[in-house]
């Protein structure tokens, strides 16, 4: 069984490290690390259900991280952001669950109506753990971001109030 529990600024090191991962750095947004403490800091100035959010096992194990950062407060609209499973624990079920968790926080628990992402078009494994949490693929960005000199897409996956698997 695995929990979400709100990341501390003790644990920036943790996720920064986590960040820059070379199994997990080429399917992050650049600058991906320079953002955390700033998506730290949005839980205190926006509260529930956005921030960052460490994965944690039963047991307490840190297993990685998520964070649900504000679309549009008007709209109901969350954007999930930083899906981050460390690599000692992929094949665990760890990055559905943890999608799982936080939009059951935003949706049901807050109120949210909407849940979007947008990963590179390479990220098979977030596609397989979106899909698997009832997001739909909404669209493609067809080469919209320059990654390593190479131009890639961005798939854009949506999750409603009431879809959620």
């Amino acid at each position: 069984m695995m929990q979400l529990r709100p990341a501390t600024r003790d644990e920036l090191g943790y996720l920064v490290a986590l960040a820059r991962n070379p199994e997990i750095a080429p399917y992050l947004a650049p600058g991906t690390e320079e953002r955390l403490e700033e998506t730290l800091e949005e839980r205190a100035v926006l509260g529930e259900p956005f921030g960052l959010f460490v994965v944690e096992a039963h047991g307490g194990e840190a297993l990685g991280a998520v964070a649900l950062r504000a679309g549009s407060a008007r709209s109901g609209i969350c954007n999930l952001r930083q899906l981050m499973v460390d690599p000692m624990a992929r094949r665990r079920g760890v990055g559905t669950a943890a999608v799982r968790l936080v939009c059951h926080r935003a949706l049901l628990e807050h109120g949210c109506h909407r849940v979007q992402s947008e990963s590179f078009g390479d990220n098979h494994a977030a596609h397989r753990v979106f899909e698997r949490v009832g997001f739909v693929r909404e669209g493609v960005r067809r080469l919209a971001y320059l990654r390593d000199g190479e131009w890639v897409d961005g798939v854009l996956h949506g999750l409603l109030a009431g879809e959620l698997t």
